[in-house]
């Protein structure tokens, strides 16, 4: 998507929404707060990053209009 023009973009690393919030759009509208700044900033992209176990949070971010575009896979190595 973003890989044939050139664009400034933004990365939210994380976001969390204490269990009593939860259900009630607090995430919907902290990632609208969050995307409004970026673009007040100039941007024309927002990044999430998202752990892959994390299927609700997956899910709003599906449901605001991401899509995945990278996958990193990470293994612990001995010592």
């Amino acid at each position: 998507m973003l890989e044939c023009a050139p664009s400034k973009d933004e990365v939210i690393l994380e976001l969390f929404v204490g269990v009593p919030y939860r259900r009630q759009k607090v995430g919907t509208t902290l990632m609208q707060r969050i995307e409004d700044y970026f673009q007040q900033k100039g941007c024309d992209a927002s990044r999430v990053e998202v752990f892959e176990t994390s299927d609700k949070a997956h899910n709003l971010y599906k449901k605001l209009g991401y899509v995945d575009r990278v996958i990193f896979m990470t293994e612990e190595l001995p010592r």
